[in-house]
């Protein structure tokens, strides 16, 4: 069970173990296998307690170059973040000027972004439907590093910028409100052995393949995080820095995990609208036939069986948060209804409790 102070919070955290044949390349595909809804891999992982110190009043102990993370306080111009063609025109240019003043570099390329947010219960990972990663990693290792200088700069300019210093930096901001569901995790660089805590892992993408660091547990590690940061501040978390002498942070392992001390129906994401996509019911083909569907997966497919079909159409989705509609819409309205009301059973763990308490007050 997680537990929580006002300086630590303890969670579980996933670990990286190696291929039971320690020569074979760890690998693991992006996408989930439609029929067993997982995604398939050749290495395990292990569930350990992690206690995460809270780093609120000492900040500027931690720099990029020191512990191979750094909260700055810089809030962004572009803040609706719906947009890809508007945040790479807006989002990107601020985005440089920060990095530069912060590290001093000459030149800084963005090469994407990603939007994450978390849908509890959903595997799916798309670049629309992005989840925080439950799992200690860090983005680049050394190889997949250097390929991206060459992906994405000029052909005459990369051989000369691979002969100075270069390093991948992510900018991790919270978009519109405080980070408190899930937040970041960050271990100190100088409380990892980086040979032996680390492990390349194969990430197999429908067209391409990546690479990233799996990262073994280890007791020694330390792992911080700030609580509630909010989308004024933002974490700079270091992927990779070709400086490997031992004086500088070369990365920083890093994971989202689940903080015991997160106030109950915080929000997971806020947007005004979200555009994804919905499956519909399609009747069967024989329109005089029944639809069903089993409430059990066929262990041999790995799906339910049925009689029908889904399609997949994009709908727009409007929130209703802020607005005057969270009174205008109601069950003999809208057949929906938004009621503000304190439970008094909060637990939610004993059928029998549920069933005493709860069914009562909800009557």
């Amino acid at each position: 069970m997680p537990t929580a102070t006002s300086t630590t919070t303890t969670s579980k955290v996933n670990f990286f173990v190696a291929p039971l044949a320690h020569d074979e390349p760890a690998y693991t595909y992006i996408n989930t296998n439609p029929k067993t809804g997982e995604r398939e891999k050749n290495y395990a992982e292990e569930l350990k307690e992690v206690v995460f110190e809270n780093l609120r009043g000492k900040e500027s102990e931690f720099t990029l170059d020191s512990a191979g993370f750094q909260l700055v306080r810089q809030p962004a111009k572009h803040t609706t973040f719906v947009d890809d063609e508007e945040i790479q025109r807006d989002y990107y240019a601020e985005s440089i000027d920060l990095l530069k003043s912060v590290t001093g570099a000459r030149k800084v390329v963005i090469f994407d972004h990603t939007i994450r947010r978390r849908v509890p219960g959903s595997l799916i990972d798309t670049p629309t439907t992005r989840q925080p990663v439950a799992q200690a990693h860090v983005d680049q290792t050394t190889k997949a590093s250097i390929a991206r200088v060459h992906h994405h700069l000029p052909a005459d300019e990369a051989p000369e910028l691979l002969k100075r210093r270069f390093q991948i930096i992510n900018l991790w901001r919270p978009i519109s409100q405080p980070a408190l569901d899930w937040p970041l995790g960050l271990c100190d660089y100088r409380s990892i052995d980086p040979t032996e805590d680390t492990a390349p892992i194969t990430l197999v993408y429908p067209d391409r393949e990546g690479e990233t660091l799996g990262v073994k547990y280890n007791p020694n590690q330390k792992w911080m995080y700030f609580r509630a940061v909010t989308p004024e501040e933002a974490i700079l978390i270091k992927c990779f820095d070709s400086v490997q002498d031992g004086s500088v942070a070369v990365f920083t392992p890093h994971t989202g995990f689940e903080d015991p001390s997160t106030p109950a129906g915080v929000p997971t994401a806020t947007t005004t609208t979200t555009t994804g996509r919905v499956d519909f019911f399609v009747v069967p083909p024989a329109h005089g036939e029944r639809a069903y569907i089993q409430t059990y997966t066929d262990p041999k497919a790995g799906v339910r069986e049925r009689h029908y079909t889904e399609e997949d159409k994009e709908v727009i989705f409007e929130n209703l948060r802020g607005t005057s509609k969270e009174s205008d819409l109601t069950l003999d309205s809208a057949g929906f209804q938004l009621v503000r009301q304190s439970k008094k059973h909060t637990a939610f763990r004993d059928d029998a409790e549920i069933q005493k308490e709860y069914y009562s007050e909800s009557v």
